[in-house]
């Protein structure tokens, strides 16, 4: 029989002890019945069937029989007690009532007259009860992974209000965040990684491509834990922060970031990087050393200065590892205004009274041509 560990609600479990057709209806029997504890922990954390005699009368006119009257039966061991008699039915059988334990087990009932020519036993199961959040538990093999790996295995164990394994019950794993997976399955969940074991326990592996803080959760339990995943080194570089378009001459910032192969920032890249342009003009900052405390960006202000009208590069390029690179593209540089002015175009030599053609040209202070430049003619 399987009852719930529930205590101290009473789980009733009624077994029958049949007399021996041989024995007289009029023959009192003494029954010792004792519980055999299959129960881990201290006599007083165990079930109250614990060696205790119960007394068999046959049906019969005695009103006097200790416990009871003929025909009736108290009920064993429900209030922790002494049982005291129990008188058996005119089908010739006992009934009890056994207190379950709060721990899940199973115990050996065994019933026999003091003779020894009536006998019977039963084990009797007491299963854990409902699934109490507050006293299961989450755990983490780490809190911190890096991208891209093996990840964090997440271990649920599930428990009843009396601390009892509760097994056979499904569990589903969620985690916050971007770019994960659980057991394999890209998401946040909730995914299930199957129903507990015999030990109430169910495991479930997070991964991730995301570098940031996350919150996994289970059902059925309270309890969350806070994980980390963590950048690998640095594959690649960004420029990026000039402004585009920019007027020739005018000083910008540039920001420099690592990034690994997920795209995550490379917050521990400590490499030196070189910075050039597409444009030989160009004012350009020297050598930059990354820091910790960069944290694997850097924005060096006013470090670029463009002087070339079109459309130019700037490029960081890891000073050991060159593949280690990146470029901010297409930065149109329009020209500064005007600073001087060309004349050509009149034939030389020239007869003296034949028209010629003149070419005035504006330019800026960096030889571009001052396209926006406005020209007015004085004979």
């Amino acid at each position: 029989a399987a009852m719930r560990a529930n205590s101290p609600r009473c789980e009733r479990h009624h077994e029958s002890i049949d007399r021996p057709s041989s024995q007289s209806p009029d023959v009192r029997t003494r029954i010792a019945l004792v519980a055999a504890e299959r129960f881990p922990g201290p006599p007083a954390a165990r079930p109250h069937a614990v060696d205790r005699d119960i007394h068999a009368v046959d049906p019969g006119p005695d009103p006097a029989a200790p416990g009871g009257l003929p025909g009736h039966s108290r009920g064993a061991w429900a209030d922790g007690g002494n049982p005291g008699t129990q008188v058996a039915t005119s089908g010739g059988t006992i009934s009890f009532t056994l207190q379950s334990a709060t721990t899940a087990g199973t115990a050996n009932v065994t019933a026999a007259s003091v003779a020894g020519d009536a006998t019977g036993s039963t084990n009797v199961t007491f299963t854990a009860g409902a699934i109490s959040p507050g006293n299961s538990s989450l755990g983490v093999s780490a809190a911190t992974a890096e991208v891209g790996g093996a990840g964090i295995t997440v271990t649920v164990t599930l428990r009843d209000a009396n601390n009892n394994v509760v097994a056979g019950e499904a569990v589903s794993l969620s985690v916050t965040g971007g770019a994960n997976e659980i057991d394999g399955t890209p998401g946040n969940g909730p995914t299930s990684i199957g129903p507990t074991d015999a030990s109430g326990v169910a495991t479930g592996v997070v991964t991730s491509t995301l570098a940031e803080s996350k919150t996994i959760s289970a059902s059925g339990v309270t309890e969350t834990q806070q994980v980390s995943f963590t950048p690998l080194g640095a594959v690649s570089l960004s420029v990026y922060g000039i402004s585009d378009p920019v007027v020739a001459g005018t000083a910008g910032d540039v920001t420099i970031t690592a990034s690994d192969i997920y795209g995550n920032v490379a917050t521990g890249y400590t490499g030196t990087v070189a910075i050039t342009s597409s444009d030989g003009e160009a004012d350009l900052p020297a050598n930059y050393t990354f820091v910790g405390g960069d944290s694997g960006s850097t924005t060096i202000t006013g470090g670029v200065t463009l002087k070339t009208a079109g459309e130019q590069t700037v490029t960081a390029t890891d000073t050991v590892t060159a593949s280690i690179n990146g470029t901010q593209t297409d930065i149109t540089v329009n020209p500064a205004d005007a600073n001087y002015l060309t004349v050509t175009g009149i034939s030389d030599p020239v007869i003296a009274g034949v028209a010629s053609d003149v070419v005035v040209t504006a330019y800026d202070e960096f030889d571009n041509v001052a396209t926006g430049y406005t020209l007015s003619l004085i004979h």
